[in-house]
């Protein structure tokens, strides 16, 4: 018993630091939403951390061939992609760019989202590299499709595209693509808290009751014992 109230009291501290995260996170995408919009080029050569979520615009031409996709993901509750591409910035900077989300039922179609040509005019929001990615084996149907990954790994991606990328990539809001079909654009985290407090007070509530109730029931059964011993035969 000891051991699962303690259990249930570090699940409860648990999901309290899990809520405070939540809401650094939250303040930190707002505040950092709300600075002005900067080229991306000076932000992508100083700290990931400090620029992450800052709104940038970038230019360039997206290199052809080097789509990835990020798979399993999803946008208001449809499964689906991410497609990746690679941009060559003006300056000659790589910088990988989430263009946006494929619902699964039009990955057969991908074709239709293939990278665009020309000159882009973008802007978007910079995101950290997510490590830890492996790479997937497309399906029968997409032969030949682009290779899949399963997180945004930057280093990831620069091994299959063989090109040198930035430390962080963006995550698109809009542009003046021109490609027979764009992905839709994906939206930023959720802002809202979650459930986090719900599940604290559970746990809470769930040592109350163990601590509550436990003595109660040994009390119960010394009693029951007692009363056994007293109506016990001699057998003396």
């Amino acid at each position: 018993m000891l051991i699962l109230v303690v259990s249930m009291v570090l699940l409860g501290l648990w999901q309290l630091r899990r809520l405070d995260e939540k809401q650094a996170l939250n303040d930190q995408m707002t505040s950092r939403a709300d600075e002005p919009l900067v080229t991306v080029t000076p932000l992508i050569a100083g700290d990931p951390d400090a620029a992450e979520f800052r709104k940038v615009s970038a230019e360039g031409s997206y290199l052809p061939g080097a789509d990835i996709r990020v798979t399993n993901r999803s946008v208001d509750g449809s499964a689906g992609d991410w497609i990746v591409s690679i941009l060559e910035l003006d300056d000659g900077e790589m910088i990988a760019v989430n263009r946006g989300f494929i619902p699964r039922r039009q990955i057969a179609d991908i074709e239709t989202y293939a990278t665009p040509s020309g000159d882009i005019e973008m802007l978007g929001y910079l995101q950290k590299s997510i490590p830890g990615a492996v790479q997937g084996v497309p399906e029968e149907i997409l032969s030949g499709a682009p290779p899949e990954i399963n997180r945004l790994d930057i280093e990831l991606v620069e091994e299959l595209s063989g090109v040198d990328l930035a430390a962080m990539w963006i995550q698109i809001d809009s542009s003046n693509s021109s490609g027979e079909q764009d992905p839709l654009p994906v939206p930023l985290p959720d802002p809202g808290e979650g459930n986090h407090m719900a599940y604290a007070v559970q746990w809470f509530l769930f040592t109350a009751i163990a601590v509550g109730g436990y003595p109660l029931v040994l009390r119960r059964i010394a009693r029951s014992d007692q009363r056994r011993g007293d109506t016990a035969p001699d057998l003396g």
